[in-house]
């Protein structure tokens, strides 16, 4: 559906850009599927976050290096727009002077096991996801996130005894079932974040805790926050393994593995993020002389528009009723 979309809209004068939501893949594999499985041609730009994924792009794709945009408002000026520590505690309830474990869960994946199976098992055959190791079947994949998320929480269960003097907050990945997060949260104390982006999280955290992949953890080194690094399994070559020799690692076997500091991953930081503090600014100016440029195009067909409007209605069938939102 996405070529689809992106079909119809340069055929109409207009223009396809690429911004990832996911510029640093976690594995060598995902990265091919992210940066080779796909109809280039229907991109007119594509906006990277480092040179390194830039280098794995065709040389035929027309591509940029901007950086991670978010990385921006831990910089200068965008980093006036973020409350403080103070106020954002008021806000939550929580005592400042306290130290705070944040918590950012990433499992996504996970609701899959007991609803929309079958949704989510042809989503991922669409879009080549089985194609790549260890994802060939979507619903085990989904029960194995499962049992990781259960694991996940003994772990925070575990450090709530250990570290009675300290406040723990919780905030889910945007796309995860909310509703057991309330039902935690409720019996253990826990705090839980909803309704704000990842930046005030980080400015209140004595400590982040995520698993092994997630892109908080290098968010919170470039917030200048130690972290905790959750690993369940050895992935294999990419991003996510390079990122194992910083902060703390902990294992299923509750083994923790000292690392070294935020300060430390520097390199890792310019190596997969781009990090350069003028990101949005880079963004907008290579959107702005994109949206400049001319071409010619060839207008759909009525027959075209009668199957693009099929498959966005089949495509919305699949999502007319949410199960939960962000607010539940």
């Amino acid at each position: 559906l996405n070529e689809l979309i992106a079909d119809f809209v340069k055929r109409q004068n207009g223009k396809v850009a690429i911004l990832p939501t996911e510029g640093r893949p976690n594995t060598d594999e995902l990265v091919a599927w992210a940066t080779q499985e796909w109809n280039h041609s229907l991109c007119d730009l594509y906006l990277c976050w480092s040179a390194e994924i830039q280098k794995r792009l065709p040389e035929t794709l027309h591509s940029v290096v901007t950086g991670c945009n978010r990385f921006d408002f831990y910089a200068a000026p965008l980093n006036e727009l973020v409350p403080e520590k103070e106020q954002i505690c008021a806000i939550h309830g929580l005592n400042p002077d306290k130290p705070i474990y944040t918590v950012a869960s990433s499992f996504p994946q996970a609701k899959f096991a007991t609803r929309s199976q079958q949704f989510n098992i042809q989503d991922w055959k669409d879009l080549g996801i089985t194609k790549i190791k260890g994802r060939e079947d979507p619903l085990a994949f989904a029960q194995k996130e499962v049992e990781y998320l259960g694991w996940f929480k003994q772990l925070l269960f575990y450090m709530m005894i250990e570290y009675p003097e300290a406040q723990f907050v919780i905030k889910p990945h945007p796309a995860e079932d909310i509703k057991p997060w309330r039902t935690w949260c409720g019996v253990t104390g826990a705090t839980l974040f909803l309704n704000e982006p990842i930046y005030p999280l980080l400015k209140i955290s004595s400590k982040h805790i995520a698993r092994q992949g997630c892109v908080t953890l290098p968010e919170a080194w470039r917030a200048g926050v130690d972290t905790l690094q959750v690993c369940f399994d050895n992935l294999p070559s990419g991003a996510a393994n390079d990122a194992m020799q910083y902060g703390v690692i902990v294992r299923p076997a509750w083994e923790f593995e000292p690392c070294t500091g935020p300060e430390a991953a520097k390199p890792y930081l310019n190596k997969w993020f781009g990090v350069t503090g003028n990101s949005i600014q880079q963004t907008a100016d290579e959107l702005w002389k994109l949206a400049e440029s001319t071409g010619d195009v060839t207008s759909p067909t009525t027959e075209e528009w009668g199957a693009f409007h099929q498959a966005v209605m089949k495509h919305d069938k699949y999502h007319r009723t949410p199960h939960e939102d962000i607010n539940g």
